[in-house]
């Protein structure tokens, strides 16, 4: 079984850099006043993202669920090891975010292709185990690059 998600709790749990940064590559809630926005007051975020249309509140929600499953020890753990296998020059950049949600949206936006792979990971765990299982990342493949891998994100068209 899945955590429990909360969307304001995962906003709340992300610094506004990092959300300002995600709905950028969104392309999206340029009019929230994120100059203005005191940390962690997420209300014009999430106002803003359910004036979205069904099919972008949509996309937005799993993005954000795969993050809220993979900021907890266990999420942390299976990306900072696939970052450190992977993308070794990109650790000292996923270690320097503050919180567990910051770690999971800047592996998001910064080494793409690790990021769905321990969500991929995380969500199998999850079902797996109920959600309580451990934070081993399974057999590895080296059938992507190294570059694609630890590529950032593209920004959505």
């Amino acid at each position: 079984m899945a955590k429990p998600f909360d969307p304001r709790r995962i906003l709340k749990q992300i610094s506004n850099p990092l959300l300002r940064e995600f709905f950028t590559w969104q392309g999206e809630l340029t009019d929230v006043p994120w100059d203005t926005l005191t940390e962690h007051k997420v209300e014009p975020v999430f106002q803003g993202w359910q004036t979205l249309d069904d099919e972008k509140q949509r996309e937005v929600q799993m993005i954000l669920r795969d993050v809220n499953e993979l900021a907890d020890h266990r999420g942390v753990a299976v990306l900072s090891e696939e970052i450190l296998w992977r993308c070794p020059d990109r650790a000292a950049e996923f270690q320097a975010q503050v919180s567990k949600a910051d770690k999971a949206m800047w592996a998001y936006l910064h080494t793409a292709l690790v990021f769905e792979e321990a969500a991929m990971y995380a969500r199998a765990d999850a079902l797996a185990t109920g959600g309580t299982g451990s934070s081993g990342t399974g057999s590895r493949s080296a059938s992507s690059s190294s570059t694609m891998r630890c590529a950032r994100r593209s920004p959505a068209s």
